[in-house]
């Protein structure tokens, strides 16, 4: 296991960053939120990976429900921190944002995700997570759509150019245009 101020941030602590995705990489689904209100939305979510040559992997709570959240918070964490520790998993995807991911940062796992740096996106309440990761063990996220936006009516060819280039590519994106 990593010591305090090694694969740990820390105070002066390194930038940790995932190996870029590539085709046929497996890319593992988490609700570490809010549950989905429309729950065919993972379904169209692993299409759409899919297509663009992924194979989704599901958490055990993407298509889940529990009150406002996806899962009780333990089993929010045990997924999230599951994915990490997962040798077979490249990449991490949420399926939304929502609320509920402050109430799991005691739980996650710093040291797993410092072991198993993972290309991790989300968006809005998913923005605790990356902040936390980040601070304590350097690893670089990516903040961008939730993957229930993924299908193709609802992701515009903006949006997912720079997804691809985000996540794909190991030099800067450079620019971004409005």
């Amino acid at each position: 296991m990593p010591e305090e101020g090694s694969a740990f941030r820390g105070e002066g602590g390194n930038t940790l960053k995932a190996k870029a995705l590539k085709k046929g990489d497996r890319i593992g689904l988490v609700a570490p939120a809010s549950g989905l209100y429309n729950r065919s939305y993972v379904d169209r979510t692993v299409e759409a990976l899919k297509e663009w040559g992924y194979e989704a992997v599901l958490g055990e709570n993407v298509k889940g429900k529990y009150g406002f959240f996806s899962a009780p918070d333990d089993a929010r964490a045990r997924e999230f921190n599951q994915m990490f520790a997962r040798d077979d998993i490249d990449g991490i995807f949420v399926t939304c944002g929502g609320y509920g991911s402050a109430r799991i940062l005691d739980k996650i796992d710093y040291e797993i995700i410092a072991e198993h740096p993972k290309v991790f996106l989300g968006f809005s309440d998913i923005t605790t997570l990356h902040l936390a990761i980040y601070k304590k063990t350097g690893l670089v996220t990516f903040h961008g759509p939730g993957s229930a936006s993924f299908p193709a009516e609802t992701l515009t060819d903006y949006t997912r150019e720079y997804l691809e280039k985000a996540l794909v590519r190991k030099d800067p994106i450079g620019v971004i245009p409005l």
